[in-house]
This record gives structure tokens, sequence and C-alpha cells, in this order.
């Protein structure tokens, strides 16, 4: 009996010997092939390649996407001479928001403004000009050096000078006219200039102590509705026709024969 046992596993395992052999070879072959195979690069849609940017503040890029921060619009009006002092210092000819569009063109305005003085570009800026429109560097040195300049009725020195002292001392300085003393004295020898037709050294007039007091405040136009003149509450300094005080004020232009 136990003969009869032994003798039918060993068939069994010698029939089935073969099966397995076979089982075996073709599972190899599958995994022989698929690792045969070559491996798939990823592709992007219609080949679009996405590159990191370089980070511009200094840190390394952090894989986001990139963003792109507006350019800060500097705004270089100003409203007082120690600002405009501050803002030429680091101007040179190739800023092109200092001089508006200009009359010039091409190489005439690139050698122009190369030529044109920290002085010119302040000035230019404080009286809301273009560059090439502030000519008279002898005048506007003279007004730069008095700039500040404290009020003193009566007075006539960089200790203290009133207006009238003020615009007969540029005048005579810078255009070599002798005008009166005061201000209604130089209203009365002056011709009448309509506010539109001022030009540059034009005297500007304005009644600041009432209509029935007449004229009592004096300036010297400069251009584009500026003037300098020495006012009671801070000295030499520049002003607009079209601020509300002196706008409400104003009585005329004067220009002498």
């Amino acid at each position: 009996m136990k003969d009869l046992f032994f003798i039918t596993i060993s068939v069994t395992f010698f029939a089935l010997a073969p099966v397995c052999a076979k089982a075996q070879d073709s599972t190899s072959t599958d995994l022989s092939a698929n690792t045969s195979k070559p491996k798939k690069s990823p592709k992007f849609i219609d080949n679009i390649e996405l590159t990191p940017q370089a980070s511009t503040d200094g840190n390394d890029y952090n894989g986001s996407e990139s963003v792109v921060m507006p350019a800060k619009k500097v705004d270089i009006k100003t409203v007082s001479a120690e600002k405009a002092d501050e803002t030429v210092i680091s101007k040179t000819h190739k800023d092109k928001s200092i001089s508006k569009t200009s009359s010039m063109s091409g190489m005439a305005e690139e050698t122009y403004l190369e030529n044109c003085s920290s002085l010119q570009f302040k000035y230019a800026i404080l009286t809301d000009q273009d560059v090439e429109l502030v000519k008279d560097t002898a005048l506007y040195s003279f007004i730069d050096s008095w700039m500040g300049t404290p009020y003193m009725y009566g007075g006539s020195t960089k200790d203290g000078i009133d207006c009238s002292s003020f615009t007969s001392t540029l005048l005579q300085a810078i255009f070599n006219l002798s005008v009166p003393r005061t201000a209604k004295e130089q209203y009365d020898a002056c011709v009448r200039v309509h506010k539109n037709d001022l030009r540059e050294g034009d005297l500007v007039f304005f009644k600041t102590q009432g209509s029935r007091r007449g004229v009592s405040h004096v300036g010297v136009y400069i251009g584009n509705d500026y003037f300098v003149h020495s006012s009671t509450s801070s000295g030499v300094m520049i002003s607009n026709l079209d601020e509300d005080y002196f706008s409400a004020r104003f009585v005329s232009g004067g220009r002498l024969n």
C-alpha cells in the first residue's frame, strides 16, 4: 500500500514539472520585456517649457509662479526750494521727467541738456517749466542767493529785506533798471501789462491790505505764472499767481519803459 502511494506521488510530480517550468519561463519573459521597454519622458502641452525666473529680491526662487511688480511711479514735482535741491542733485540730462515735451529734437536737445546746470534744473522744477526755458542763469543765480532771506520792513540786506527793496535790488543787478523805493511808486512808474502778456522781469502788483489802501505788495515775474518776492510770512520765496491768496489780490502787471 505504501509503495502504491509513493508511486502515485512520483508520477504526479514528474507530470507537473514541465508545466511549472514553462509557466516560470513565460513569467520571466514578460518581466524581461517590460523591463527592456524605454522610459517615456513627460511631455508638456504644445511643447511649452516652464523655466523658473530668478528672484529679484535676493531670495531663492520658491517654485511658485513668478510675480512681476509694477514700476514705482515717481513724482518729481516739488513745492519747496529745499526739496528741489534734493531732487536736482540726483538728476542728469538723461532723466526726461525733468524736461517736458521739448521744442528741440534729437541731438540738439541732448546736447543742450548736457550743458544745463543744476541751477537750471532746480528752477525748471520749481517753476514747472521746460529746462530749456530757464535760460537767464544770472537771474536765477541772483534769486538762489537771496532765497530764504527773512522779511524785514524797510530792510535792504540779506539780514532782512522788504518786497519793494527786493524788486528794486533785483532789477538793478540783473536788468540794470532803476526803480522807485516803494511798491506804490513802482506801480506808478510802470506801464500796465495784462497777466497773459507778462514777460520775465516784469513786476506784479497786489493789494494785500484792503482795496482802499491801494498797491501794497510787489514781486518780479519769472515765467509760467510764477514770481519771486519777499513775503511777510516766509521772506524771499517763489509763488504762483494762481494761488488763491494772490489771485484774489492781484492788481496788474507792470513793465518799466
